[in-house]
């Protein structure tokens, strides 16, 4: 089991360079048009591309409800480089109260079961949201 928490662990940590730059951008841009107050353009193909005058690799349109970008909003008061920390930091803290609370509701066995569970670890690595979801 512990080996391998070890080896998502390093597969997370090649990951995330690139995740910086590619799918944490779309999460980011979008608290920063809510934070702009341009919440009618978070849809607009044409605009996040450009939003901090780069051009991202790929798609950078964001893809989840208005509601969720407000709920982002925090993230759009830090610089680039410490929203992505603090991204990956609060998803690894929720997936390691949920390893924790399974362990309390079901026992050893549930740690077992999340050793061998990569969507959690992946997700964080790909900076995506799918531990908050």
């Amino acid at each position: 089991m512990a080996g391998l928490c070890v080896l998502w662990g390093i597969l997370g940590s090649l990951m995330l360079p690139m995740a910086q730059s590619t799918d944490f951008l779309n999460f980011y841009d979008g608290a920063i048009l809510v934070h702009q107050g341009r919440i009618s353009e978070l849809h607009t193909v044409q605009v996040l591309p450009v939003i901090n005058g780069r051009v991202p690799e790929g798609k950078a349109l964001f893809v989840r409800p208005a509601f969720y970008a407000a709920l982002l909003t925090p993230l759009a008061l830090l610089r680039q480089d410490r929203a992505f920390v603090a991204w990956v930091a609060s998803q690894t803290l929720l997936l390691v109260l949920c390893w924790l609370w399974a362990w309390r509701r079901f026992g050893s066995d549930a740690l077992v079961f999340a050793a061998f569970s990569l969507p959690g670890p992946l997700g964080i690595a790909s900076a995506q949201d799918c531990v908050l979801l």
